[in-house]
C-alpha cells in the first residue's frame, strides 16, 4: 500500500518533525505523546530494581525525568508501569540538572571530597535531607555539606532517621525512591572520583535494603558496571541480582516510532493509514493514542506498516535488503544494541533529504535518503563515542580510515604503532581507559587486549574466520570502508 500524495506529504513532514534527538539536558519530562514504555522496560521502573544499565541514548535520563515528575509518573502507571509508582515520592540524588533536582552538583561534591568526607557519608546526608523533607522530620542540617558531616559524626542518628521515615511512609502507604543518573559526570576530570562517589552511593543503597519503603535506583552506563572498582564492596552482588538492561529490540524501536507518529502533527493521517494497514483500532487514553497490543511487539504486524512509510526494499528489489530489518541492522553496534536517538535521527534526516531530492517518491521516505540518514546517525554516534564517552577509541579507528573491513589482526598491528598506543593511554586519563589493556603490566600490553576492550564496547567483533569487522554505526562515521556497505561521507562533506 502506498499513501495518497496528500497523506504522503503530511507523513513526510511528520518525519521531519520527529522529536529532537539531542541528549536530555534537564529534568523536563517528556510529553504524553513522546512517552513510550517497551514491555522490556517495565521491570526497569520497578522500585526493587536498583541498577539499570543502558548505553548512551537508551533513555536513562528520559526515565529519570519521567519518574521525577508527578503527573508523568501517574501517566506511566496508566500505561503499564508498576502501580507502586503511583504511591511513590521520587527525588533525585544526582543528575545533569542540579537546580531542578535540588541535589549537590559536581563542584560541591568535589569540595566535600577535598574536605575529607567519605562518599558514603555525603550520600547518607543527601538521603537524610530528602527523607526529612518528604516525611516532615527534624534534621540538624540545612545544606548538603552540613548533612554529610552530621551523617559522619552521628551514624546512630542517621539510622534512627531511617527508621522514623520508614514508619511515616508505611503509615501513609507511600515509598521514597532516590534516583541517580549521569554518574559519569559526577566528577569531571577524575574517573577515580567518579568511581568512589558511585560506589559510595551504591553502598548506601545496599544499607537501605532492610527498609522496604526506602529505595534507590541507579541508571548507569555499561562501562560503569564493567568497572570492577565501582562494585568493590561487600555484598554488592545483592544490588545486581535484579539488574535490568535498558535494551531496545527492533520491535521496541518501531513501536516508539509508530507511537510518536500517532501522537504527532500528522496523527489523524497516520492513524487512518495505520488502522487500514493493520486492521486494528488504535485506542485513545487521556488525549493521546496507544499502540494496539498486537502491534507493540509483533514484527508481523509492524512490517506492512513500516513498508507503507518507507517501501519494502532498500532498492528496487529485495537484493538490496528489506527496509524493516535493514534500518535497525545498520544502526546496531556489535552487540546488537541500538539507541532510539539513532533511529529517530536517521529517519528525520531521511525525510528531509527525500523532501529535497525526491519529492515525488511514492513513499514518505526514499531508500537512498534512508542510507544517508543512517550515515548522519553514524556521524553523531561517533562524535558521542570519541569525544564524550571513550576518547581512547578515536586514535585507533582514525588509523583505519579508508581501509576496508574485514581486516586481519596483522593489519591492526601495522596501524596501531607504539605512538598510537601511547596516545590511547594519554587521552583516557580523565575517562575510563581500555580496561584490559590499561591494567596489564607495561610489557604485556598486547593489541589483542585492546581488541577485547573494543569488542566489549561493541565497536568491533571477530568473524568466524578470526578477522575483525566493524558495525556500520561506527564504520561509516570513522570513514572505514566495506564492500557493498553504506558509503562513508566524503571528507569535508
Amino acid at each position: 500500500m502506498k499513501p495518497d500524495p496528500e497523506a504522503r506529504e503530511a507523513l513526510r513532514e511528520a518525519f521531519c518533525n520527529l522529536p529532537d534527538v539531542s541528549a536530555q539536558e534537564d529534568l523536563t519530562p517528556p510529553g504524553p505523546g513522546e512517552l513510550y514504555i517497551p514491555d522490556s522496560h517495565t521491570k526497569a521502573l520497578s522500585l526493587d530494581t536498583t541498577v539499570v544499565v543502558g548505553m548512551r541514548g537508551a533513555g536513562k535520563s528520559v526515565w529519570t525525568a519521567a519518574l521525577f515528575d508527578d503527573a508523568t509518573r501517574q501517566r506511566l502507571v496508566g500505561t503499564g508501569a508498576p502501580v507502586t509508582l503511583g504511591a511513590t515520592y521520587v527525588r533525585v540524588g544526582f543528575s545533569n540538572d542540579p537546580h531542578g533536582g535540588k541535589h549537590p552538583d559536581s563542584e560541591t561534591l568535589k569540595r566535600l571530597l577535598e574536605e575529607g568526607l567519605e562518599p558514603r557519608h555525603i550520600w547518607r546526608g543527601v538521603l537524610a535531607r530528602k527523607l526529612a523533607e518528604v516525611c516532615d522530620l527534624a534534621l540538624p542540617a540545612e545544606r548538603d555539606s552540613e548533612a554529610a558531616r552530621w551523617a559522619r559524626e552521628d551514624p546512630e542518628a542517621f539510622n534512627e532517621l531511617l527508621g522514623q521515615a520508614t514508619n511515616a511512609l508505611k503509615q501513609e502507604g507511600k515509598y521514597l525512591l532516590l534516583v541517580f543518573d549521569s554518574l559519569d559526570a559526577i566528577a569531571p576530570g577524575s574517573w577515580e572520583s567518579v568511581r568512589a562517589l558511585t560506589r559510595g552511593a551504591l553502598e548506601v543503597a545496599l544499607a537501605c535494603r532492610p527498609y522496604p519503603n526506602i529505595r534507590m535506583k541507579f541508571f548507569i552506563r555499561p562501562d560503569m558496571e564493567e568497572d570492577e572498582g565501582v562494585f568493590d564492596f561487600r555484598d554488592s552482588s545483592k544490588l545486581l541480582h535484579n539488574r535490568v538492561d535498558l535494551a531496545w529490540r527492533p520491535v521496541d524501536l518501531y513501536g516508539l516510532l509508530f507511537h510518536t507518529l500517532a501522537n504527532g502533527p500528522a496523527s489523524e493521517v497516520f492513524l487512518k493509514m495505520a488502522e487500514k494497514v493493520t486492521g486494528l483500532e488504535w485506542p485513545g487514553l487521556h488525549g493521546f493514542y496507544l499502540l494496539p497490543d498486537e502491534v507493540r511487539g509483533n514484527e508481523k504486524s509492524q512490517r506492512p506498516l513500516l513498508e507503507t512509510l518507507a517501501g519494502p526494499y532498500m532498492g528496487t528489489n529485495h537484493r538490496r535488503g528489506y527496509t524493516y530489518t535493514w534500518i535497525t541492522g545498520h544502526l546496531a553496534d556489535a552487540h546488537g544494541r541500538i539507541a532510539p536517538r539513532s533511529l529517530l535521527l536517521a529517519l528525520r534526516q531521511a525525510a528531509a533529504i527525500t523532501r529535497e531530492k525526491s519529492p515525488e517518491y511514492p513513499y514518505p521516505l526514499q531508500y537512498e535518503a534512508i542510507k544517508r540518514g543512517v550515515a548522519e546517525a553514524s556521524d553523531t554516534r561517533v562524535r558521542e563515542l570519541s569525544k564524550e564517552d571513550y576518547p581512547w577509541v578515536t586514535p585507533l579507528l582514525h588509523r583505519l580510515r579508508d581501509m576496508t573491513v574485514p581486516l586481519e589482526i596483522s593489519d591492526l598491528k601495522k596501524q596501531w604503532t607504539r605512538v598510537v598506543l601511547d596516545e590511547v593511554l594519554q587521552v583516557s586519563e580523565e575517562k575510563l581507559p581500555p580496561r584490559r589493556f590499561a591494567s596489564a603490566p607495561e610489557g604485556s600490553r598486547d593489541i589483542e587486549l585492546l581488541i577485547d576492550d573494543l569488542e566489549e564496547l561493541g565497536v568491533l567483533y571477530r568473524t568466524e574466520d578470526g578477522r575483525i569487522n566493524i558495525p556500520d554505526i561506527f564504520r561509516v562515521g570513522f570513514g572505514i570502508r566495506r564492500k557493498g556497505g553504506v558509503r562513508p561521507p566524503r571528507r569535508g562533506s
